[in-house]
């Protein structure tokens, strides 16, 4: 393989001509004089460049145990694969862009720009090298999303350019389980029931997008769920559509978005209407980075606001103002004191059977505030309010572990957040104030201690009366309410081939909470040890153990008593890549579930899969086969599948059989990309799979997923 030293002799522009880098050099020589295997592929490794595709692979893993199996994860990963496409130039770029990255810690980016403020821009990738604390490692991780290319050069007349020069993509997808499901069987004559299916098994899926750079992004996307009518009946058209249009870089308005968008502000105590990743098996990212504004491309139908967003900015200064006003999904109820109320929000975004049509958009909000962010260097802070209005009253169930919950039909709430870099520590934190006077708050600081060895330590305080509705900050439960908690997180690396990562947090629960009856308290920690001994070969040991409590099964006594579920999973994972084209992929994973007043649960996941991806063929694929053997679903196993383009699946194995699939995608030519992906999950132990409306008769679940994309 042609290689060349990481450590070239770099050279730079003076007064007095050209002349080497002090720095540069001096490393360059001792590389030499060592004969070292310092080395610095021409391209960037493929099997390095899939390291950051199975850390993402991984938060989502974890996420997937918190949300909806169909969750749709589009946004989590489309910030990735548009810095692919549209990398960020490390000589023109901000610290706020290489924090969208999510690749690089605050100190690293830091170290970034005061190498560049101490000896000029960067002449070449290779002396990333010499960046305090850049290691191969992460120098590799965000080769594929960087460049010292300006994408585009201010000039007038761009806007008129762009229309020529931008990229169109069109994605048509569709699917179905190949089963009859019970939803989809013909309803019993003279049956009253509302719990069946009005439309058919396929599901539909269309998506449109222009990008032009950074600069302007619109788009449209279409969606009709499995079951719900499709152009006739109470649906006319797509059941779900949403669209978007954002013009960046007006002078002052640094953004400005029409349609559907997303907010993301501070550490998500106020206003984070996306997806976040919580606690994962990385340890220290512990602190979120902050978007601000983004186009919302995702088909969640609960998580996003409709309206205008438009974001102002003159030197270190950041206003953004936005509103939002849509209906969603909710759970009516009686109508008190001449007000009409609603007990809960419906989330899933279906609307396949007369009970879920019922709820389909029977709550208008308007969502209205704005954020003030100061950013300087080292220095960020920030203050945002919202306030949310609903047409109707939230009023939820009368259960005494709800007796804390907001109720009524207006929420104002504040925070403040801040974020600094002091040395090698940086701190973070916000702390917000509901209108009932509540404060929660958090606070955290990650310590790069030494180039091997980085802590994180974060707080958290989260009253059982505190009130936000668009939430989403680092939690053990499904709210930001009545918690308390601790976390640790360490990484270490002792060697180039080895990191070490480890986390612990403890944390509590001052009221009751849904099955939990009492004041409780609980733990989880998770140790991870990775190995890379070369460039084709990586491998990593993870052991998470897990305990928190919940009623007692059963009326064994007069009143709920809660007991302690301790859940530990063991995983070995391995990716090999045995050649240019193809890699392989191993783990075997068992768990062991013991809630204290039932009999322990144990089981396995043993999984293998095969890519294919050549560089001069125009046909790639990927397949599993997996074995998977628990007693039930409280002993489930998360992992994560190879799926068509912005298309997800995080499968929970449990109970007993077989799961395989085939992923197959070809490319008929530029700008054109066929995908045809089959599933299917066959149990041994099992005569009736799913529950519900989703129930088959058989021991077979199998889908089939067709998805064409056209770029032009």
């Amino acid at each position: 393989m042609h290689q060349v030293t990481i450590i070239k002799t770099i050279v730079c522009k003076s007064s007095s001509g050209l002349r080497v880098r002090a720095g540069n050099f001096y490393a360059y020589l001792f590389c030499l004089l060592l004969n070292t295997s310092f080395l610095f592929a021409q391209e960037v490794p493929p099997q390095q460049a899939t390291q950051v595709e199975q850390k993402v692979e991984e938060r989502i893993e974890n996420l997937a145990q918190t949300v909806d199996e169909e969750t749709d994860f589009t946004e989590i990963t489309e910030a990735l694969r548009y810095f692919a496409e549209h990398p960020v130039n490390l000589n023109k770029t901000t610290r706020e862009e290489l924090r969208q990255l999510g690749l690089l810690s605050d100190v690293q980016i830091e170290n970034l720009f005061t190498h560049i403020e101490k000896y000029g821009q960067l002449l070449a990738l290779e002396e990333l090298q010499a960046v305090d604390g850049f290691d191969l490692n992460t120098i590799y991780s965000i080769l594929p999303y960087v460049s010292l290319k300006s994408e585009w050069m201010a000039e007038k007349g761009w806007f008129r350019k762009a229309f020529r020069n931008g990229k169109h993509t069109l994605i048509l997808r569709t699917q179905r389980v190949l089963e009859t499901q019970k939803g989809f069987l013909p309803v019993p004559e003279g049956s009253t029931s509302q719990s069946y299916y009005l439309g058919d098994p396929w599901k539909y899926y269309a998506r449109y997008r222009f990008i032009y750079q950074r600069k302007i992004s619109f788009g449209i996307t279409a969606e009709k769920d499995q079951g719900e009518e499709f152009f006739k009946g109470s649906q006319q058209s797509f059941d779900f559509y949403s669209a978007h249009l954002t013009v960046r870089d007006l002078g002052f308005i640094r953004s400005l978005n029409i349609g559907d968008y997303q907010l993301a502000y501070g550490q998500g105590l106020v206003a984070w209407t996306g997806l976040a990743f919580g606690k994962t098996p990385e340890a220290i990212s512990i602190k979120k980075n902050p978007y601000g504004i983004l186009p919302y491309t995702s088909v969640n139908e609960f998580f996003f606001k409709r309206g205008a967003a438009v974001s102002f900015g003159k030197g270190p200064f950041t206003l953004d103002v936005f509103y939002s006003s849509k209906n969603f999904d909710g759970s009516l109820s009686d109508t008190i004191n001449n007000e009409e109320t609603f007990t809960s929000f419906f989330e899933s975004g279906y609307h396949r059977s007369p009970n879920e049509l019922d709820k389909k958009n029977s709550i208008k909000e308007k969502f209205y505030g704005s954020h003030l962010q100061f950013n300087k260097k080292r220095l960020g802070l920030g203050v945002t309010v919202v306030k949310s209005e609903f047409s109707k009253v939230l009023n939820p169930s009368s259960s005494l572990y709800n007796q804390f919950y907001f109720r009524g039909n207006e929420l104002t709430v504040a925070g403040v957040d801040y974020n600094y870099l002091w040395r090698n520590v940086s701190l973070f934190g916000e702390a917000t104030r509901s209108d009932n006077g509540t404060i929660a708050y958090l606070n955290g600081a990650m310590f790069a201690l030494d180039p091997k060895v980085s802590f994180s330590v974060l707080n958290r305080n989260y009253p059982r009366n505190y009130h936000s509705l668009a939430s989403n900050p680092l939690r053990e439960s499904s709210n930001a309410i009545n918690e308390k908690g601790t976390y640790f997180g360490i990484m270490i690396k002792p060697g180039r081939r080895f990191t070490l990562t480890a986390y612990y947090d403890v944390f509590s629960f001052p009221w009751l909470r849904y099955t939990v009856h009492s004041p409780t308290e609980g733990f989880e920690y998770m140790v991870q040890g990775m190995y890379t001994p070369n460039k084709k070969l990586n491998m990593y040991m993870r052991y998470r153990m897990q305990s928190k409590p919940e009623n007692a099964t059963g009326d064994v006594t007069p009143i709920d008593v809660p007991v302690d579920i301790n859940q530990q999973n063991y995983r070995y994972d391995i990716v090999s890549k045995v050649s240019r084209a193809f890699t392989l992929h191993s783990r075997v994973e068992l768990v062991r579930y013991h809630k204290t007043d039932s009999d322990p649960e144990n089981g396995f996941v043993i999984l293998q899969d095969v890519t294919y991806k050549p560089l001069s063929v125009p046909v790639s694929f990927s397949l599993r086969y997996a074995l998977f053997d628990t007693k039930s679903y409280n002993s489930r196993i998360y992992a994560y599948e190879n799926d068509v383009l912005y298309s997800y699946s995080i499968p929970s194995y449990y109970y007993k059989g077989q799961r395989y699939y085939l992923t197959l995608r070809y490319k008929v030519r530029k700008g054109i990309d066929l995908w045809v992906r089959y599933a299917a999950s066959v149990y041994t132990n099992r005569n009736i799979v799913g529950s519900g409306m989703d129930e088959i008769e058989g021991n077979m679940k199998s889908e089939l997923k067709l998805q064409a994309r056209f770029e032009f």
